[in-house]
């Protein structure tokens, strides 16, 4: 389909966690590469919607999805 882009995960995010546990930002860094892809130069379009599949566990992972679509949702 044109237009549609799908990032699969890998097996890098089975680190994330531990990675970012003792960060200040940890619960928003989807947030803000989510925020980033949006701000479009005249050669490309903002993306419209963003489809986030989570583990069914709360998690890191699943926190950062909740405050990415949260911030989308609300300016």
């Amino acid at each position: 389909m044109p237009r549609l882009h799908i990032i699969p995960s890998t097996m890098d995010l089975s680190g994330f966690e531990l990675e970012i546990a003792h960060e200040r930002d940890r619960a928003f860094r989807l947030r803000d590469a989510l925020a980033a892809l949006n701000i479009a130069p005249e050669d490309r379009v903002a993306y419209t919607y963003v489809l986030i599949d989570c583990p069914p566990s709360l998690n890191l992972v699943t926190v950062n999805a909740m405050a990415a679509s949260h911030s989308i949702l609300v300016p």
